[in-house]
């Protein structure tokens, strides 16, 4: 074989090797933007789910603060009639406390004249006072009706504000929920038209826990080993929660798994906690 044979073999060689680790490293940053796309549309999923169940929750706590507003106006009403009927009944009552005063200074004015008929006269004399003494009483009590009902209208009054205005606080909370819907469900129609996936090939985290086995922080951003492996169903891709008891302490994100263990990067630490061997892991909290 002659030099220029040998050059163009020994070429062709290193493009050959130069080609194939170009496609693996495509692979691979590929297999990782669709590990994490899947990841965020899951988180986004989960989010629009939950705002969907905060609507139903306020439309349904909206629902009943209309139907106490109706029953407190319903109150309100039937007070204020009450207490119509009352003043009605009191200013009855003082009109016939008037006519009873009347007759009783014409009774008191006849009896001074009539001395043969003294007894009689006496009788109609307390018969009157009695009368009125009686007219007095229902007099009082029709007052004292009449100023429970404006109290029981005022207290009806005061709770009908605040029943607007929790109406009106909930309905603010609705529409808030409802914006943030629509921004998420623009935000994933965005991210479905860009990357071209279907939603319904993309499945959520099943939860899986396990423990810490052991932590690297030397190289940055740091490094932990979890004894699940891909006999546990674990991904490339997932994140693990690290806590410690109700301690939580930050997140891993899986990049390497075998069949009992895997190896994942720190991608979330809260400051002042530190990871150690022995803590729980788990894709869901």
């Amino acid at each position: 074989m002659s030099t220029i044979a040998k050059i163009f073999t020994v070429l062709n060689v290193i493009l050959a090797a130069a080609f194939l680790g170009w496609a693996a490293n495509t692979v691979q940053l590929n297999n990782k933007y669709k590990s994490d796309w899947e990841q965020e549309v899951s988180k986004r999923e989960g989010l629009e789910k939950m705002m969907g169940e905060e609507k139903s929750a306020l439309a349904a706590k909206l629902t009943e603060a209309n139907d106490a507003r109706g029953r407190l106006q319903q109150q309100l009403e039937d007070a204020k009639s009450e207490a119509s009927r009352v003043d009605n009944d009191n200013k009855t009552n003082a009109s016939k406390l008037e006519t009873m005063e009347a007759d009783y200074k014409k009774i008191a004015g006849t009896l001074e004249g009539m001395q043969a008929d003294s007894k009689s006269a006496h009788d109609a004399q307390m018969k009157a006072q009695a009368a009125q003494f009686d007219a007095e009483n229902k007099a009082k009590e029709a007052a004292a009706a009449q100023l429970a009902a404006e109290a029981k209208a005022s207290d009806l009054e005061g709770k009908l504000v605040e029943a607007n205005s929790d109406i009106a606080n909930k309905e603010k909370q609705l529409a808030s929920v409802e914006k943030d819907r629509e921004k998420i469900k623009t935000e994933l129609a965005t991210v479905v038209q860009v990357t071209g996936y279907k939603l319904s090939d993309i499945q959520a985290m099943p939860l899986i826990e396990g423990k810490i086995l052991a932590v690297e922080m030397g190289v940055e951003p740091g490094l932990v080993s979890i004894n699940r492996g891909s006999s546990a169903n674990v991904q490339r891709g997932y994140t693990f929660e690290i806590f410690d008891g109700s301690t939580y302490k930050g997140q891993a994100r899986v990049e390497y798994v075998y069949a009992d263990m895997c190896s994942a990067v720190l991608v979330r630490k809260v400051k002042g906690e530190t990871i150690r061997q022995g803590d729980g892991a788990a894709t869901h909290l």
